[in-house]
């Protein structure tokens, strides 16, 4: 056997260890064995996971093979088969035990094609022990579903995380995300998955719960990467996932890792109402991750499937969807990246977070809402409302930088025994500002409107012409200075254990420190850096002050003649944000 297959056998055979505690009214770990998939008795175990039992899976012999190979033909001809599957195979031959392996994926030794469901391939694979996924139809389980409605095609990815497992995702071309991410790399976020390990190794059943496991909420579980990870942790995981086609990826990955004991899935949305939501789904080809609730993340038709409605309920109508057995105290962690409906959920659950939990991991996505409507306030408005919201209940809030940290690229190697380095913090502040800020874009585009720069400004640099640019508009002071389209944000309940041992703080995350002179254009702190916290060589002559950098040494004479006017006019207070009567505080 291969050494990444003996390496995912060890942890399927853990897995399935761990799944052996089994709580009330939860399906029990059986052995599966049925040969009802149509790729059954070809040779090649095509679950996507190391067969169980080698000797078991060698009982075929040429008319097992020979009739594999006509239901191949069938499935082809059928449209059931995946493009991966199209490729051409060698004829099967008799065999022994010793071949019936995994197929490995364009050179990834980790990758497998997954075409059968847990237990459906038995013949090949050995027996399936342990619980499969329930309510996908008469046709099979969520791998046969995704396939007849979707004609997706499925892999299995033993992940690169701490806590490994076996992942099942799409074609990486269908899907450059999550997918992508997994396929090439075998994790993702990787800033992300660390602090999500300090956060849970040893406080899922820490001693002072009193024998009750701590819980995390995955809002917008997707495939399931962070559900089953903080399983495999030892917590109780409730995962929202109203996406029925990303729900069939997450229940076979949950099933596959032997922690159902320990998942809830639900299948409806969040957000601050009780009721329907609209989902844009997106193309094949688009990054499943955008799909979002009226399409915000979506470019339109071009990158939207189809918009489905969801059912939705509330953070804070904990009774209607929590398992009986739940309790609010029992909350340590919400994961939350849901394309931009970030406020309305944590809106819907005020109440909750009041009292109950101590961490979020949140993406915080303004950007989605200026591009899509600039003139449309109120859910750029909530972002730093819900934020603020949490500091008043006793969080503290670091930054997560997408690139430098959240989601490093290239991606490097997670490794659990690396503290955590220092974040910036969100301060109130911070939001504060940012809330100022959209004050005073409400006056500049909409009432009165008009975009009322001077016309010194406008005539020295085009750039500033019609408030088109949201860097205009920001303040230097504000959170919303310190990323360009979206960032991350580790919340964590200063009274905590992960806040006490795991988040230090140090300095602020905005462009200028809160007692900078605000008729200074450039920041005092970080010179040579703009809106985004980027390099000032990185912005175009045309642009360097719209992002509140100098004009560099090799800047054309327009640039200097503009910088000039802007230096002047932020000294007499009439530049965004340095006088009261443009944006600034009261004189």
């Amino acid at each position: 056997m291969p050494a990444a297959a003996a390496s995912a056998v060890a942890v399927v055979q853990q897995q399935q260890a761990a799944a052996a505690v089994v709580g009330p009214q939860r399906q029990k770990p059986a052995k599966h064995c049925s040969n009802t998939c149509y790729k059954a008795n070809d040779g090649v175990c095509d679950e996507g996971r190391p067969p169980s039992k080698v000797a078991e899976a060698g009982a075929a012999g040429a008319a097992a093979a020979a009739a594999a190979h006509r239901r191949s033909l069938q499935g082809m001809l059928n449209g059931h088969r995946g493009h991966l599957d199209r490729i051409e195979q060698p004829q099967p031959q008799p065999h022994q035990g010793q071949r019936r392996r995994l197929q490995e994926f364009e050179g990834q030794d980790m990758v497998w094609p997954l075409l059968c469901d847990l237990g459906t391939d038995c013949a090949d694979c050995g027996a399936w022990k342990g619980t499969v996924p329930e309510g996908w139809g008469d046709g099979g389980g969520p791998v046969a579903w995704i396939r007849s409605e979707h004609n997706a095609t499925l892999y299995a990815r033993q992940t690169a995380t701490p806590k490994s497992f076996l992942a099942a995702i799409t074609y990486h071309k269908a899907d450059p995300d999550v997918s992508a991410m997994l396929h090439h790399y075998g994790a993702m976020e990787g800033g992300i998955n660390r602090i999500l390990h300090h956060v849970l190794d040893g406080q899922c059943e820490a001693a002072e719960r009193a024998g009750r496991r701590a819980a995390m909420l995955d809002v917008g579980a997707s495939f399931g990467y962070y559900t089953v990870q903080a399983a495999l942790y030892g917590c109780r995981a409730v995962a929202f996932e109203p996406v029925r086609k990303f729900r069939a990826l997450l229940d076979w990955t949950v099933h596959a890792a032997g922690v159902s004991h320990l998942v809830d899935l639900v299948d409806k949305a969040l957000g601050d109402s009780e009721g329907t939501l609209p989902l844009g789904i997106p193309r094949d080809g688009t990054y499943w991750g955008l799909a979002s609730i009226h399409g915000v993340n979506l470019m339109g038709e071009r990158e939207t499937k189809e918009t489905i409605t969801v059912p939705a309920t509330t953070l804070d109508a904990w009774d209607t969807w929590a398992p009986a057995d739940l309790r609010r105290e029992d909350l340590l962690l919400i994961k939350m990246d849901i394309e931009g409906w970030e406020g309305p959920v944590l809106r819907g659950g005020a109440a909750l977070l009041a009292q109950h939990g101590d961490n979020l991991l949140l993406e915080y996505s303004p950007g989605i809402f200026e591009r899509r409507n600039m003139t449309d306030f109120a859910p750029q408005v909530l972002l730093p409302e819900v934020m603020l919201a949490l500091l008043a209940n006793g969080f503290a809030a670091a930054h997560l930088p997408l690139f430098a940290y959240a989601a490093p690229w290239p991606p490097r190697h997670i490794d659990p025994a690396e503290p955590l380095p220092a974040f910036e913090e969100v301060t109130e502040d911070m939001l504060r500002h940012d809330l100022q800020a959209l004050q005073y874009r409400q006056r500049m585009e909409v009432s009165p409107g008009g975009c009322p720069l001077p016309e010194e400004l406008v005539a020295k640099a085009p750039a500033w012409r019609g408030c088109r640019e949201w860097s205009y508009g920001a303040h230097p002071k504000g959170f919303r200075s310190a990323f360009g389209f979206n960032t991350n944000v580790w919340a964590s309940r200063r009274r905590s254990a992960a806040f006490k041992q795991h988040m230090r703080l140090a300095g602020t995350a905005a462009l200028f420190d809160e007692g900078q002179d605000m008729k200074i254009w450039t920041s005092v702190r970080r010179p040579g850096t703009a809106y985004g916290l980027i390099n000032c060589t990185l912005i175009g002559a045309g642009h360097v002050h719209l992002f509140r950098c100098p004009c560099q040494p090799d800047a054309p004479a327009e640039c200097r003649e503009a910088e000039a006017v802007v230096n002047r006019l932020a000294g007499e207070g009439r530049m965004p944000f340095t006088g009261p009567n443009s944006g600034g505080d009261p004189a």
